[in-house]
């Protein structure tokens, strides 16, 4: 269930400049339109990514939204690298790999052991 604040001082309208960039996550939906309750509103979201970022999935009712609800942080950190693999996450010693990188991914999911990407570092 999703919530639209009524309250248009709580809204926050971004002044931007040539070379800005905005990032934010799928599950955080901008305004380019008004919202009406009860009626229809169609939303155009455009992900770029580089050809080989495999691990950047599209934005769908499977895996890459769940990310974002709870439910997805237990899976993930009972799965073997190999198995992460399988739904984009990049294995030990890819080249996405940082030392940053793979203690963000732990902190992001606590209890994944991120021994196996540190020792391909």
């Amino acid at each position: 269930t999703s919530t639209i604040p009524q309250d248009p001082t709580s809204q926050v309208i971004p002044v931007y400049k040539p070379g800005d960039v905005l990032l934010y996550r799928y599950d955080i939906w901008h305004r380019g339109t008004p919202v009406n309750m009860g009626e229809r509103r169609s939303v155009v979201n455009i992900a770029w990514k580089k050809r080989d970022s495999f691990w950047h999935l599209t934005w769908n009712p499977a895996w890459s939204k769940n990310n974002y609800s709870g439910k997805s942080e237990g899976v993930l950190t009972r799965m073997s690298p190999k198995q992460r693999a399988l739904v984009g996450v990049p294995k030990p010693g890819h080249e996405y790999w940082s030392e940053e990188r793979v203690r963000c991914f732990g902190a992001r999911y606590p209890g994944l052991d991120i021994k196996p990407y540190l020792e391909k570092l």
